[in-house]
């Protein structure tokens, strides 16, 4: 891994740990992780998961209910 991959790595531990944990917006953790665009955010943690912080934080909350 380079120094980028593992930046990136902290950053969407950080942010999904942000999403399940705390009851922040994804805007208000986007400016917390040092992102200038909750838009940018968006796009960044959906390329690295697959989905969007919205349904990312979700999806785990409708798991924990189960």
């Amino acid at each position: 891994q380079n120094a980028m991959q593992i930046i990136h790595e902290r950053l969407l531990t950080e942010a999904k740990r942000q999403l399940i944990y705390t009851q922040l917006s994804s805007k208000e953790i986007c400016y917390k992780l040092g992102f200038k665009d909750p838009g940018y955010f968006s796009r960044f943690f959906s390329r690295h998961t697959g989905i969007t912080p919205g349904k990312y934080k979700k999806q785990v909350r409708e798991q924990g209910a189960l």
